[in-house]
């Protein structure tokens, strides 16, 4: 169950505000509640200390998107509540700007605009989801899922409790200083390349999340297994496996988050969409509203007919 009064207590001083905290507790939990189709139906189940208790038991990997959401799939969509950049889609914009870099408003001439508070926002340093399973050693029943820097164009990775080493990239990391050695940069590098065309860009970053989150969730009953088969021999050659197996896996997702960066460096550059394969570069589409605008804001004329 999770209690809003006792997560956001402190927070909630008006009703507007409590509605800012609802929108998003229920798109995290949208795809699996009753919440969101009371909401629809226009039933008040909202309200001041209310609980919000999943249908479904969550696995792990139906987890991770919660963390990664800017209202982009829900009735509370950002893109309702923002300036488009004509170009494309960019939480960044209105909502997630505000809320990046703002304590939670516009402020405009003495006045205070309050904005919704997205799950995902890009100054996070880390996110980890905790996976605890009964039966097992401790060394092997919980698993710390980590992903470093903003959720949504990060990666979460496996790290089993009874691991005694990470990877050396893990030490390293600098906001002031930019350095490939550090796993940090890597997820900052693919964020970064991924913030000017977002709703492009954000679809490269999730076919590589889907390739190795998945793989990774896949994978971990054989690790399991293997991991209690050693644990029954030496507890000792268990730790050794699993210290194996999570920084291998993390410096193969590292390595492909720093592929990623320039990957999308190259595809978006100069905001074209360079296609690799056929060695064509494809112009953005702009919608008609946005040209609109720019008529109007610019005073441009029609070109005369000849």
């Amino acid at each position: 169950m999770i209690s809003l009064r006792r997560a956001y207590s402190e927070y909630i001083t008006s009703n507007e505000k409590l509605t800012i905290t609802i929108r998003k507790m229920v798109k995290t939990y949208d795809d699996f509640s009753r919440f969101e189709r009371e909401w629809k139906k226009g039933k008040r189940v909202v309200k001041e200390g209310a609980k919000v208790k999943c249908d479904l038991p969550l696995t792990v990997y139906e987890g991770f998107p919660r963390f990664k959401n800017k209202y982009g799939r829900a009735s509370f969509q950002l893109w309702d509540l923002r300036v488009e950049h004509g170009r494309v889609k960019l939480p960044a914009a209105l909502g997630g700007w505000v809320k990046y870099r703002q304590p939670g408003y516009i402020p405009l001439d003495g006045v205070k605009y309050n904005t919704p508070r997205v799950v995902s926002v890009n100054r996070a340093e880390y996110v980890t989801v905790t996976q605890c399973r009964s039966g097992m050693p401790d060394a092997i029943g919980g698993i710390v899922w980590l992903a470093f820097g903003a959720q949504d164009t990060s990666c979460f990775m496996p790290f089993y409790n009874g691991i005694t080493e990470i990877p050396r990239s893990f030490e390293i990391g600098d906001h002031w200083h930019f350095d490939r050695k550090s796993a940090r940069w890597a997820f900052d590098y693919v964020d970064y390349h991924t913030q000017p065309l977002y709703s492009l860009a954000i679809e490269d970053v999730r076919e590589a999340q889907k390739q190795f989150e998945l793989a990774a969730v896949e994978r971990t009953y054989l690790i399991d297994k293997a991991a209690m088969e050693l644990y029954k021999e030496d507890p000792a050659k268990a730790i050794e496996f699993l210290n194996h197996y999570c920084i291998n896996n993390a410096n193969a997702v590292i390595n492909e988050w720093w592929e990623l960066g320039d990957q999308l460096l190259v595809k978006y550059n100069h905001l074209w969409i360079y296609e690799a394969k056929t060695r064509k570069r494809l112009p953005l589409k702009f919608p008609d509203w946005y040209l609109k605008e720019l008529i109007k804001y610019n005073k441009l004329v029609p070109e005369e007919k000849k």
